[in-house]
């Protein structure tokens, strides 16, 4: 098992170089010799800036070909793990090496004529350790702290959503937090998620939506009415646009292709996949803020069996907030409401309304709940505003924000740049 395993860890590098500076595995961890000094290379060969393949360790390493199983043993290493898998392979590793690394600590102890509990218990504590990486003492997260005042280059920990009221309530999109959207269909989840992806484009951060229900050509087809002003219906029959709006068409066309937005749309999107995604986009952009919008919870895959869907729930929602720390960016995610709300007289949503609500709850640390009035009443006196509940705010206010909504055109802005005018 152990050597299945670090041939597939060594397989996922091979395919995924960023994955090298990632992980954190040394080679004297390894069991396998071979292993050891391929991995030890191809940290040498990532080191310099080059790519890590067949070819770049077959040359660093063929001096010692032979006692590694000669070029056939290389090349079969690109057919071995698939890094969506990568932190599960890892995991499984260093649960099997600590336990190994124990059992053979406790059994020089027992064949140990000179039996010191005390050194015993510090190398056992040593191997917990091992695998994991060093966290910053106190003292320094203070002194980092201290700094951030006084330095015009500090990195901004906020991403803002690009509505000016929403960002005076919450800031912005914090680092390392996990948001939920909450809405019954039809209410602009979709919409919303979009004119935060532009906010954050606008701050030079780079957008990586995962679009697990909609196609990324249909979902650009409404950034497309969004930003050319077309009504969303005449997008889907371009053929038949007024020579006008076919002109913004190609202009609104040319500006979002100007812009730094990924969009992944498989529909059976694992985290362990959208991780892995995640690390791509890292590499594409070196330096540049990411935050990831996932659309929507429910549809996001799991390949563990769970005996409920509280259980798979709860073990997505934790993911989730992983993931936010562990690539230290901002994951939001959209999430359907339960029919519950139909059933109310009042039919803003709340808590409750959260599928398998109690784990989100808890991890999230930003909730929001997106509503139309004019959607169950049509004489509402609050005709194209979608309101913004900000039900939990880990570190900050709760409140609702009104903003204006152009359903027709996909447009979302702050109330006192409300434009009702449709292409």
């Amino acid at each position: 098992m152990s050597e299945l395993l670090e041939r597939q860890l060594l397989g996922c590098m091979l395919k995924d170089n960023t994955l090298i500076e990632e992980t954190n595995l040394t080679s004297d961890m390894l069991a396998v010799e071979a292993h050891q000094v391929i991995f030890t290379e191809m940290c040498k060969i990532y080191a310099t800036g080059k790519v890590v393949d067949q070819v770049t360790i077959i040359a660093n390493t063929y001096a010692k070909l032979e006692a590694l199983g000669g070029i056939s043993f290389i090349n079969g290493l690109k057919t071995d793990g698939d890094p969506a898998h990568f932190d599960s392979y890892q995991q499984t590793f260093f649960e099997e090496y600590r336990k190994a690394s124990a059992q053979k600590i406790l059994q020089s102890y027992l064949a140990s004529s000179n039996k010191d509990i005390n050194r015993l218990m510090i190398n056992l504590e040593k191997i917990i350790d091992q695998g994991t990486r060093e966290e910053p003492s106190v003292q320094e997260v203070l002194m980092e702290l201290y700094e951030e005042p006084y330095l015009e280059q500090a990195s901004e920990n906020m991403i803002p959503t690009g509505l000016k009221d929403l960002d005076r309530l919450i800031l912005g999109f914090e680092k390392q937090t996990s948001t939920i959207i909450g809405g019954r269909p039809s209410m602009g989840k979709t919409a919303l998620m979009l004119k935060l992806a532009k906010g954050a484009i606008a701050h030079d951060c780079i957008p990586i939506i995962f679009s697990l229900e909609m196609s990324k050509k249909k979902l650009l087809r409404r950034l497309i009415s969004s930003e050319a002003t077309i009504n969303g219906m005449l997008t889907k029959r371009a053929k038949h646009l007024t020579d006008h709006q076919k002109k913004s068409w190609s202009e609104a066309i040319g500006r979002i292709d100007s812009f730094n937005l990924e969009i992944f749309d498989h529909s059976l999107k694992t985290i362990q996949e959208m991780r892995s995604d995640i690390r791509k986009v890292k590499k594409k952009y070196p330096g540049k803020e990411c935050i990831v919008f996932i659309d929507y919870l429910t549809k996001i895959q799991t390949k563990q069996h769970f005996q409920s869907e509280h259980l798979r729930v709860t073990e997505i929602s934790n993911q989730l907030k992983a993931m936010a720390k562990d690539y230290d960016l901002p994951v939001v995610t959209l999430a359907q409401l339960s029919r519950n709300v139909e059933q109310r007289q009042n039919k803003r949503p709340n808590m409750a309304d959260l599928r398998e609500s109690g784990s989100i709850e808890q991890d999230a640390d930003l909730i929001m709940f997106v509503y139309r009035d004019d959607y169950y009443n049509e004489e509402s006196e609050k005709a194209n505003i979608l309101e913004l509940i900000i039900a939990k705010s880990r570190d900050g206010a709760i409140g609702t924000v009104e903003v204006a909504y152009n359903r027709a055109i996909n447009l979302i802005k702050d109330l006192e740049a409300r434009d009702d005018e449709v292409g």
